[in-house]
């Protein structure tokens, strides 16, 4: 399964069952209304404990999109996941 890995205060944090998109309009939307807010995602990688990353403005994060690993189908083609999960744009993301 895709998924949003998000890297905070040195560790590693897992979005899953989300765009790429959506979780950085709610990081955006966190730190421009209201100063402050929880990010919920899951310990690690896989399915680790459930945290409430604290998102503030001047808190550095990266976020990074891992799609599904490769299938192949049944008529030889590569297929990923990637292209459904984000549109990415070359709009700077700075919280």
């Amino acid at each position: 399964m895709s998924h949003i890995e998000v890297i905070y205060g040195g560790h590693t944090y897992t979005v899953v069952r989300r765009t790429f998109d959506d979780v950085q309009r709610q990081l955006e939307q966190i730190v421009t209304s209201s100063g402050g807010g929880w990010l919920e995602a899951h310990d690690g990688h896989g399915a680790g404990s459930l945290v409430r990353l604290l998102v503030s403005s001047g808190v550095p994060l990266a976020l990074a999109f891992v799609p599904d690993d490769p299938v192949e189908t049944d008529d030889g083609a590569i297929e990923t996941d990637a292209g459904a999960a984000t549109d990415f744009d070359d709009a700077a993301f700075d919280l």
